[in-house]
Order: C-alpha cells, then structure tokens, then sequence
C-alpha cells in the first residue's frame, strides 16, 4: 500500500512545488514508483516544475467525474521510469469542493503500471484552502512543510504544523529550502536551530540555496539534470532516504566544509 506524504504551507513562495517535485524524483530514482499529485489548484505549478506542461491533458477532476480513466490521464514521466504525476483541475475554491477526494484516493491506491502498485503518493496542496486540506491530511502519514530562510515563512511553517496537526496529520515535520549556509556563516542569518525552534516543528532535511536548481525548474528539468557532486542533490536523496526509514546523517554526502562548519557553531 502506499506512502502518502503532503507537501504544503500556508505561505506561497516557500518553494512547495520544488520541494514536492525533488522529493517525488528523489523517490522514483531510488527505485520506488511515485506519483506526483498536484493539488493546488489556483497555481498548478507542479506540472511547470516536473516539465509535464505539454503534456498534460486530464486531470483529477476528470477522473472522478468519470470522463476519463485513471489510467488515461496519469502521465509517466519520460526521464525518470517509476515517477508519474497527475495534474491539478485549475478551479476556484468553491468549485474546488467538486473534486470527490474520496474518491480519487481510493483510484490512485489502486492504481499499478507493469504489474506493481505504488510504493508513493506526494501531494502538492496549498494549506491555505482550508476544506480541501481538511480532506487531505488525515490520509496522509507524513506532511512535510518547506520554510525558506526568511521571518514571515518561518511564522508560517508555524501556523501551517499547528493547522496539519488539528486536521488529523500523523507526523509533520520541516523541510528547510533554499538555506544559505554562507549567510549563517558569515552574515549573521538565523541558522537551523533557529529555524527549527520557531517552527516548533521536526527537521526532516534541508535543500541549500541553489541558482541553478531555480533555472532548472523555470525550464522543467528535474534534480536528474545536476551534477552528481551537486549538494542539492543529495540533500533531496537525504531526504528520500529518511521518508523510506533510515537514519541518514543532516548532510550526508555534501561537498565542501561549509556545512561541515554549520554542524559546529553553538
């Protein structure tokens, strides 16, 4: 049976969409097969990110409206075998309230492609729309909130764990995107136990500040296209490896000694 994992926040602009997509091809590179299910409706960003856009024909609302099968509207993604996705509907929030949720859940936990069942479901959704996550969050073992390295997203990863906890969330845990290890160094930014602390939430992992990965999603490549050396990289196969179970140290793999000097400022 499946995983399933939320990524949300009640904040935009956190990097929700990047997170979802890093995570979901981290997972699918390691082996699992994953779908990528965007639920974010006013933005649908997901299939912008995960480069599907030309792709895209059906969505979710088609599905449980029964005009097309579920098969026929999940898109595999030609560069990573195991990773699919399916797009969001673009509604309102009212019209949002169409979707059956329960009964799309119940098609993707039966949903398999060569003979095998999913091992993943990652939802992008914005916290913000409040029914809608209320639905969401129980089915989910695991939701994850990105924060950026900024004051306003950290009070929002704040308000965004207390609303997943409320609505029936099992686990809730921080995802730190776009640290700048330098910052924290050198400039006196808030460093990670800051971010933590505030956020009243449990670390699962942290993506550093990366132009490149920000070029790469205006362009729809996914992490495949870094470097092998590239921290960011890793970090996204940290964090798959954490949702399977392991106990991966905060940043395995990365090169160079900035992080490894982070690890020893008190």
């Amino acid at each position: 049976m499946a995983k399933w994992v939320l990524v949300s926040s009640v904040k935009g602009g956190v990097g929700k969409s990047t997170v979802a997509a890093g995570i979901s091809t981290a997972l699918a590179l390691s082996g699992k097969k994953v779908l990528a299910l965007d639920f974010d409706f006013a933005v649908r960003s997901l299939e912008l990110v995960l480069g599907l856009e030309s792709k895209t024909v059906f969505n979710s609302l088609d599905v449980t409206s029964e005009r097309v099968s579920l098969e026929r509207a999940v898109i595999r993604h030609e560069k990573v075998g195991e990773l699919y996705f399916l797009a969001a509907p673009s509604l309102d929030s009212k019209k949002a309230l169409d979707l059956d949720v329960k009964k799309l859940f119940e098609k993707l936990q039966g949903f398999a492609d060569d003979g095998k069942e999913l091992d993943y479901i990652v939802i992008d959704a914005q916290a913000s729309e409040a029914e809608l996550i209320r639905e969401i969050s129980p089915c989910c073992e695991v939701a994850l909130v990105p924060v950026s390295h900024s004051a306003s997203s950290v009070r929002a990863a704040e308000q965004t764990g207390e609303l997943l906890r409320d609505l029936g969330a099992k686990e809730v845990k921080l995802v730190v995107n776009g640290f700048d290890a330098e910052g924290v160094l050198h400039s006196g930014r808030v460093g990670l136990a800051e971010l933590i602390d505030s956020s009243r939430l449990m670390l699962l992992g942290v993506v550093p500040y990366d132009r490149e990965l920000e070029l790469l999603g205006d362009s729809g490549e996914l992490i495949t296209a870094l470097p092998k050396s590239s921290n960011t990289k890793r970090a996204f196969e940290n964090i798959a490896s954490r949702l399977g179970g392991e106990q991966i140290p905060l940043f395995n793999g990365f090169s160079g000694s900035t992080y490894k000097k982070l690890l020893h400022i008190k």
